[in-house]
């Protein structure tokens, strides 16, 4: 049914009750799991100055290979074949379209709801965002 399996980590709890389920259905269907976590140094505030932009940036990558090293402890335990990719950018573009199509995904799960609630309010959410615009079937985790 699905091949490859993408899912989108914020390393809120409700991303990975979707890293969850999307292991769960992985199994069912012999798929390939892609897991992703996206550093979005893009939205740091420039009014932060730019003595402190480094370290915020490190900050962030440093978060995303967290998030990443959690979801590959479960991912190792599973026997299941896998891909972990980090990347910096907007998440919305990255897993709505850039990700799917370089690594194949047949299918995207990702949380509804995660860390970005002032971003949502001044941007969208990334869940929304991607429901509408990849070009592939998305499943949104509550």
């Amino acid at each position: 049914m699905f091949k490859t399996i993408l899912i989108a980590l914020d390393g809120s709890p409700v991303s990975f009750r979707a890293l969850e389920t999307g292991m769960e259905l992985a199994k069912k269907c012999d798929s390939k799991v892609i897991v992703t976590s996206i550093s979005n140094v893009d939205n740091i505030p420039v009014n932060v100055g730019v003595d402190y932009m480094p370290d915020l940036i490190h900050d962030v990558k440093k978060q995303t290979n967290q998030i990443l090293r959690t979801a590959e402890k479960q991912l190792v335990n599973s026997k299941m074949f896998y891909e972990v990719i980090s990347k910096e950018g907007d998440p919305k573009s990255l897993i709505a379209k850039v990700i799917p199509e370089n690594s194949h995904a047949d299918l995207i799960i990702l949380g509804k709801t995660g860390k970005g609630m002032m971003t949502k309010i001044f941007m969208g959410s990334v869940a929304r965002y991607v429901s509408e615009n990849a070009e592939l079937p998305v499943l949104l985790i509550p």
